[in-house]
């Protein structure tokens, strides 16, 4: 009896170890393909700025001497009456809305699909309201906050957080609905009180669908925070790429992209690796 009970539980071990073996290859996979597919986009890169003119397209190499040159201040960025500032100052700028507004987006959304999955009168008019905010441009969107608000940093961020919360709360609503009924209903039939309920069966049923919105919101929130940027801002890289576009800096014009870029990527990686740990059990 004691042997199988040994045997069944080095056999548990092995699976185990076999499981983080075959993510461990599936992360070196997906690592390996993005590799190949940014260094077939770079030598595609150099070969289109041998044809084109350097007033169209300039090679990766000037892009990455102008990232280290201009890193931390831009003449022209002064000049335009940003101050002693680079490509890095305008993009912590547009670092710190978008974070801001979606952590407030995504708090706002989570709890309102949380709570509309609960009072299905207050849903059933409010849903429509939130399927019609979803099929509106928030682009077309910005110029009437910035008549409303001003040119002033919370116009960006309350942007990203109104797209952020009605995509968070789609998502919440839609992982409330799948959660199978009948978790609560044994939960109630063994005496688990409302709270309960809540925080035992909704909320780890929804959070996994919640933090999925809150990616695809969270990757377009970049381009609204710096498309808005570009309207009117006190800071921020859509106002450095309207400068460097006036002055025909195509080089700045790209390093700016990049830099946007891989920052939406980093962001995305962190959101991904968080996700996992947070919600280990779905």
């Amino acid at each position: 009896m004691l042997g199988g009970e040994r045997s069944d539980a080095g056999r548990g071990v092995k699976q185990r170890r076999a499981g983080r073996s075959r993510r461990v290859l599936g992360i070196l996979e997906m690592a390996a393909l993005g590799a190949l597919g940014f260094g077939a986009l770079l030598v595609l890169w150099q070969y289109l700025s041998t044809v084109l003119p350097p007033s169209r397209l300039v090679p990766p190499s000037l892009v990455v001497e102008e990232l280290q040159q201009h890193l931390g201040y831009h003449p022209a960025f002064e000049t335009f009456g940003f101050g002693h500032l680079g490509y890095l100052g305008l993009l912590l700028y547009t670092i710190r809305n978008v974070v801001l507004g979606a952590v407030v987006g995504g708090s706002v959304g989570f709890f309102a699909g949380l709570f509309f999955a609960r009072a299905p009168l207050i849903r059933a008019a409010v849903e429509p309201i939130l399927l019609t905010l979803g099929t509106v441009p928030l682009l077309a969107v910005m110029p009437l906050l910035v008549i409303w608000f001003g040119i002033v940093s919370y116009t960006q961020v309350l942007l990203v957080a109104v797209y952020t919360a009605i995509v968070v709360t789609q998502y919440a609503l839609r992982g409330a609905e799948n959660l199978p009924p009948v978790y609560e209903r044994r939960a109630r039939t063994c005496g688990a009180s409302s709270w309960t309920r809540l925080r035992t069966i909704l909320l780890p049923g929804v959070l996994p669908e919640a933090l999925a919105g809150l990616r695809i919101a969270l990757a377009f929130a970049w381009g609204l925070e710096t498309y808005a940027e570009t309207l009117g801002a006190p800071g921020g890289s859509g106002q450095g790429i309207v400068i460097l576009a006036n002055v025909n800096a195509i080089e700045g014009l790209l390093a700016s992209i990049l830099l946007i870029g891989a920052v939406a990527l980093l962001a995305d990686a962190i959101l991904v690796t968080g996700t996992r740990v947070v919600t280990r059990w779905s």
